[in-house]
């Protein structure tokens, strides 16, 4: 994988379940692999369960 500057700043805000995140570029530059990567290292929050925020 491309290593991209932008890495490190998505995972912050993705992680940060306050944001809403849009990317947007050429096709076929690597925007889903890019999310697609960065999701499998970050543990999933359900926003349905409260308990999830407490935690």
């Amino acid at each position: 994988m491309i290593k991209r500057a932008i890495t490190n700043s998505l995972k912050k805000d993705i992680e940060n379940l306050n944001k809403i995140i849009l990317i947007f570029g050429a096709r076929q530059v690597g925007k889903t692999t890019l999310i697609r990567r960065i999701l499998k290292e970050i543990p999933y929050k359900n926003r349905e369960n409260f308990l999830d925020f407490v935690l």
